[in-house]
């Protein structure tokens, strides 16, 4: 039993990334999405990470359904630019990128030789994982799910090398996320939370995540949905994807995910 990585929760904690990321690291590698570029999201972040004295390269290409083309191309520009630390900031998929970008800086070759479990040699670079959706929980999995564009296979990284060092779950972020999205990425949440709870691998640990992420969800994501500007409504929801992330961790998922897959 255990608690990967450290989380910071609370809104306008996002501003605690410098002091996170340390001294030592002056060359931070962002991965995030058009859309986060688009509404000025990933320039605060850029603005705050130099504010601190910290050189930013951004990689903004990361699709809905990330590939193993996209992941080795921030790879390479990754380790061209020298980065020392990885920040994911966006929904599962930039943050998948981002950790597996993390690991491909001090391993060799493709995200596509790492697909499977267990397979990555050395620990990434720092990563630092900030959610701006409440569902995925990937700022603290182990796994970074990838399509190979050559023949369509989907399949994850899974590697406890992957498990971010820090997560900053600040719910101001979420805030301009459409309803549609508010409301996809909250019932992924339950998802995550319903296949941990009846998994075969569950335990009084698992479960006392799942339990309390099940029940903040069926309270908050009417509300966080319809009314995307109610901080209370939308801190519930981000606390609970990262407790169903803590669930799965500890007790796997179901049918749902495998079904997903060749979907």
């Amino acid at each position: 039993m255990f608690i990967p990585g450290k989380a910071f929760f609370g809104a306008g904690v996002v501003s605690k990334v410098v002091e996170l990321i340390g001294n030592g690291v002056k060359k931070v590698f962002l991965v995030t999405d058009e859309n986060l570029v688009r509404h000025g999201t990933a320039k605060r972040l850029e603005q705050i990470l130099e504010a601190g004295g910290v050189e930013v390269q951004i990689f903004h290409e990361v699709e809905p359904e990330p590939s193993v083309e996209t992941t080795d191309k921030a790879a390479a520009l990754a380790r061209n630019f020298g980065a020392q630390a990885v920040v994911g900031l966006g929904g599962g998929s930039c943050m998948d990128v981002a950790k597996a970008v993390s690991v491909l800086v001090t391993n060799e070759g493709s995200a596509a030789n790492y697909q499977g479990l267990g397979l990555v040699k050395k620990p990434g670079v720092l990563k630092i994982m900030i959610p701006t959706t409440a569902g995925t929980g990937s700022e603290v999995t182990f796994t970074a799910v990838l399509i190979r564009r050559s023949d369509g296979f989907k399949g994850g990284i899974n590697d406890e090398k992957l498990f971010a060092d820090y997560a900053i779950l600040d719910p101001e972020l979420t805030m301009t996320a459409p309803s549609k999205v508010t409301a996809a990425s909250g019932m992924d949440a339950l998802i995550h939370a319903l296949e941990a709870y009846t998994s075969i691998h569950a335990t009084w640990f698992s479960d006392m995540f799942a339990q309390e992420a099940i029940r903040r969800i069926g309270k908050w994501i009417r509300i966080a949905t319809w009314n995307g500007k109610n901080l209370e409504a939308r801190s519930h929801m981000q606390y609970a994807a990262y407790l169903a992330g803590l669930a799965l961790v500890h007790a796997g998922v179901g049918a749902c995910h495998a079904l997903s897959y060749p979907l």
